[in-house]
Parts: structure tokens; sequence; C-alpha cells
């Protein structure tokens, strides 16, 4: 049929031609009509007159001999002959397809196979049966080579031509016998990937094919499925287009560090990563559409992998996914957004607890960061996740946070029991809790973070053993459990104005417990947390017998304190002889039960500027 088509071609030019060309149509013209012997595409051969080549120059001269096979280096036949016709079905010596049998038609599977390689010249069209597909190293090795150019691409598509649709033909699927060197590029394919089975769009790429197949140039249009899935790192991937579906690249997580950012998407929803580890290094470049993420993203490994998501990276986390960082085996996060094109990680679901939310485990590596990033309706899972992030470590220092917008999250907007390396910058909308730290991690968070319909902050946890200062908020801290300020290292809790420290029931703060501690407290409140709390609603502060000097209450109101108990007297209780340590100078007392200062008769306080908040005197241990 296709000698058919191209002996009616060559008489319609020649009954249409004017008489120089004709005389290129005989059968004895003195030229090829097409690539000199020597391949350089110059139309230099024969001794004809004055008609010598296509357009010769009157006695033999340069013709413009064109390209023949449409590669444009004029090194193809010239004609199709039966060694270049194909409709299918296995290769396993070197075989070219070329433009003058253009279009094949493939009426049967492709397989490169047996170390050969199959040449695709620029300007081939092939034009897939239904179900028919090509795979390219699937029992042994094989190479394709399909390089068009913007001229003249090669076009790979369904037999059905306008009237295809999506999936009208399998695709292509490069198989872990691939050969390196294998590349495509300057090609569109179209109306592929209809075989779930062995397909996952117009082209697939296999996990172990990393490295040894390059995609550059590429159209992708009305693809089933995806317009390529990728298993592993390419040796290339970039100024491809996607163009009228539903998912334009899917890949698995390992493999998101090969895809350039420089891709372009046209009438495309999404693209999807897919399986869990990332075991090696990867960057995440920005593109125009989020990624959908479709399983948990665990960053771990032997080589402590890095993996790092650029400014105006995307990702919607389907219902119950996140990331863990660290998990078993060390791992590095680093979001490296920008003022302007932030990093964006949400649920595809607009709602709270959409997603699990990001955690930071114990083999966290130092230098994890998250700045200048968008993060909302975080926390689903709370048996892995406390919050849209989570650090749970026993090693300090690791993760940084900054700049970085909190939207919707549930439980949490963060939660952490490690100090962070810096903690600043950060904004908190439409929560309950915008912050839960462990008590001892408060001194590692500044107090410039901005709050918006955020109900409140919350510590758990017990031990303050370093000197920290407590931020200031526009929201109250809820105190979850008891505080203990002391350790090794005697160190000092500062707390200054602005703060309100809101207690539970049951929970107080202890100074100097066992291990030397101080308290400085200026302009702060301590009250309870009850909606309507009642004298006695939480225990109140207490100075114990390892308090350090220089420990004070200035300005500070305690109410609703002194919940009777073995070591709390009071709003306040100063035990043994921690009183000359102790200084409690102009703050107010309300509601409190018992007395309002409890001290030992022997060592008292320094005390002075005290009241209620009535304005009469504060009640205090009777040492009459």
């Amino acid at each position: 049929m296709q000698k058919v088509t191209m002996i009616i071609r060559l008489i319609l030019v020649c009954s249409l031609s004017t008489g120089l060309v004709l005389m290129g149509c005989g059968e004895d013209n003195g030229a090829e009509n097409s690539t000199t012997e020597n391949g350089d595409g110059d139309g230099d051969g024969g001794d004809g007159d004055g008609g010598d080549g296509d357009g010769g120059d009157g006695d033999g001269g340069d013709g413009d001999g064109g390209d023949p096979d449409g590669d444009g280096d004029g090194d193809g036949p010239e004609t199709c002959t039966e060694e270049y016709e194909y409709s299918g079905g296995s290769i396993t010596s070197d075989q070219q397809l070329i433009a003058a049998c253009s279009p094949y038609e493939i009426e049967s599977d492709i397989r490169v196979n047996e170390d050969a390689t199959l040449t695709i010249d620029a300007g081939v069209t092939l034009q897939f049966r239904q179900d028919v597909d090509m795979r390219i190293g699937q029992n042994s090795e094989g190479r394709l080579i399909a390089v068009g150019t913007d001229t003249a691409p090669i076009i790979m598509e369904s037999f059905l031509g306008e009237h295809a649709e999506a999936g009208s033909w399998a695709g292509i699927a490069f198989r872990d016998g691939t050969l390196p060197g294998t590349e495509m590029e300057h090609v569109i394919i179209r109306d592929g990937g209809g075989d779930a089975n062995r397909h996952s769009g117009c082209v697939t790429a296999t996990e172990l094919v990393a490295g040894r197949l390059s995609i550059d140039n590429v159209e992708f249009e009305n693809c089933e499925i995806a317009g390529i899935d990728i298993g592993r790192n390419l040796g290339s991937f970039s100024n491809n287009t996607f163009r009228d579906m539903t998912v334009g690249i899917a890949a698995h997580t390992r493999a998101l560090g090969t895809i350039d950012g420089g891709q372009t998407f046209e009438n495309v929803d999404r693209n999807r990563f897919y399986g869990e580890t990332v075991n090696e290094d990867v960057v995440i470049q920005e593109q125009s559409i989020p990624w959908q993420g479709s399983s948990d993203i665990r960053v771990g490994g032997d080589e402590s992998p890095v993996l790092t998501m650029e400014a105006g990276v995307h990702i919607q986390f389907d219902d119950g996914q996140g990331m863990r960082v660290g998990h078993n085996n060390p791992g590095q996060l680093i979001i490296a957004g920008e003022s302007g094109n932030e990093v964006l990680i949400e649920g595809r679901i607009e709602e709270s607890a959409s997603w699990s939310g990001i955690a930071f485990r114990p083999e966290t590596l130092n230098g994890s960061s998250i700045d200048h990033a968008v993060i909302r309706n975080g926390g689903q899972d709370e048996n892995r996740h406390e919050g849209c992030v989570t650090v749970v470590s026993d090693r300090d220092d690791r993760v940084s946070i900054t700049n970085t917008e909190f939207e919707g999250c549930d439980r949490a907007a963060v939660y952490s029991n490690s100090w962070f390396q810096s903690f600043e910058n950060n904004t908190f909308t439409d929560g309950t809790v915008g912050i839960d730290v462990h008590a001892g991690v408060v001194g590692s968070i500044s107090a410039n973070q901005t709050y918006h319909n955020v109900d409140r902050n919350q510590t758990h946890g017990q031990d303050i053993d370093r000197d920290s200062t407590w931020p200031a908020a526009d929201i109250p801290w809820r105190i979850t459990t008891q505080i203990y300020v002391r350790g090794d290292s005697d160190p000092v809790l500062t707390i200054g104005e602005g703060v309100e420290l809101q207690f539970d029931g049951g929970t107080g703060m202890r100074v100097g417990h066992n291990e030397r501690g101080g308290l400085q407290a200026t302009g702060t409140l301590f009250t309870s947390s009850e909606p309507n709390p009642l004298p006695g609603s939480w225990p109140g502060i207490v100075f114990r017998a390892d308090t350090l000097n220089d420990s004070f209450l200035d300005g500070v109101e305690i109410s609703y304190a002194g919940e009777s108990s073995s070591r709390y007297d009071g709003g306040v209780t100063v035990t043994g002889d921690a009183g000359p340590r102790v200084e409690i100078v102009d703050s107010t007392f309300h509601e409190n039960d018992q007395v309002d200062i409890a001290f030992s008769c022997s060592a008292p306080p320094t005390m002075s500027g005290n009241e209620r908040s009535d304005g009469s005197d504060i009640e205090t241990t009777n040492c009459s």
C-alpha cells in the first residue's frame, strides 16, 4: 500500500510540475534527485544539462538535493524500499524508520531487544492500531533513538487520526533493559496510554531505566492516565509540553529530582507522585501546576538523603498522606520558598485535617528547615502527627521554621519536644492551637509570631533546664502539665510583659525543685485555664529550696491559684530557706485560695507594693 501511495504521489508531482522539473521525472535524467553519493545532501552527482539535481544549476552544478530522510543531515536513503517498510513486530538488529516511508501503520506491538537500536528519523509519523504499543528493553537490552527537529518532529499517534481519543493506543514503555543513549527529542506523542496493565501513560519508564533515557522538547497530548510515568531519575527531562489531560507527569518520589522546572502545561489539572522512600538527594523544582501526593513521602536512608523543595513548589496530599523525615534512617528536608513565591503544601480537600502533615522524626539531620512556606489543613493522623508540623526528637537544634504561614491546622499548627534552631516570623491563622511545645522548648521561639483567629498556644512536658525567655504573644499560653525550672546548668526562666499563662487544674510552676533554677517574671499574668474559674482552680507558683538568687515576681498578676496540696499553700508559696533569694513586688493578686503569699516565717521573701485586685491588702502567712 505504501509503495502504491508513493507512485501516485510521483505521478501527481510530475504532471503538475514545470517542464524543467519534468526532466527530473524521466527514467534516465542523469541525476538521482536526492542526496549525493557522499551523503552531503548537495545534489552534486550527475552530468546532466541544466536539469541535474533538484533544481540544478544548468551544468551539473550544486543542486539543492534536500534531505530525503528528513533528519536534516542528508545521509538517509532517498526512497522507500522494502528494507525500510515496517508495520511492527520484534526488532533484534539495528533498524531505521525513514521519512520517505512515512506514515508507518503499526499493526502489531514493537519490541526492541537483543542489543538492537531502533532509529526513527525526523519527520516520521507512526500511527498505532488499537492497543498496540512499543516496548524498549522488555526481555533483553535495546535502544530507541527518536530525534526530530523543530520543523520536522517525529509524530507517534493513533491510526484514528482526528477521531482518536485518549488511550486509543497503548503507549511506549522503556523497560529494565533500556540501553544508555536512549533518547527522544522533538517528538509529538498523542492519544496513547490506554493499557493500564502494561502502561501508566503515553510513556512509561520503569525504575531500573535510571539515567539511561533522555526526554527533551517532547509534546504529550491527550494521554490516558498520564503523559509520562517516571520510576527513577532520567538522564535528562527538560522543555517538554503537556496538553489536554488530567495528569501530566506521574513520578516516583525518587524521580522528582530529574524533572526540570521548564515544563509547559496547557489544560492539565496536576502532576502526581507516588512511592514513599526518598533515599537519595532530590530537588523538586517549581512547575505551573500542583503535585498530587498519592502516598507518603519518607526521607531517610544510609546515604543521609536531602529532599529540597524550591520556591513555587505546590503539593496537594491525598487524604491521610503526608511527610516523614528521619524516620528510622537519617534524612533532611529543606523547604526553600521565597517572599511572594512560597512553597505551598496542603490537602487536596480544602478542610482541616485533610492530610497528615510533616513530621520530623528522631533521625532528622541538622539543617532541616522550612522557610517561606504556606502549610494548611494538615494534622490528620494523631498516631503519627500532632499538627501540620510535628517535631519529635531527643536531639535539639535540628529544625528551623521561619517566615511560614500555617492555616486551618488540626490540633496544632506546630508541635515540638525539641529545641528549634530558629523559629521566627511565622503566621498562624484559623485554628485552635498555634504552637504546642515542650515547656523546655519555649526559649527557642521568638516573640515575633502573628496570630489570626487562633485561640491559644500551649505547652506539654515538664523541665525547663536551660536559660529561656518565654515569648510574648497576642494569645495566651495554656499550661497542660506541671512546669519545673531546674537543671545542671542553673537555668533561669525569664517571662516578660505581654505573656499570659493559663494553667490547667493540677498544674503549676515549681522553681528550684531538687535541682537549682530561677524565675524572673515582669508584667506576666498567671491564671487558670478554666472558662469560669474559682479560687484554687490551679496550684500556683512555688519557690523550692534550690531556687537561685535574684528570683523575682515584679508587677505580675496571679489569679485563681492556691489549689490545696502538700506543696502549695497559696497563690505563691516560698518554702524553707528560699525566702531571701526571692522578691515579690508591685504585684496583684485576685481570687486565690488559702493565702496570696505563703512562706516560712523564719525566712520570708522580700515583699513590697503588692495588693489585691480590689485594692485591699494581700493575705500572707500569719507569723504573729
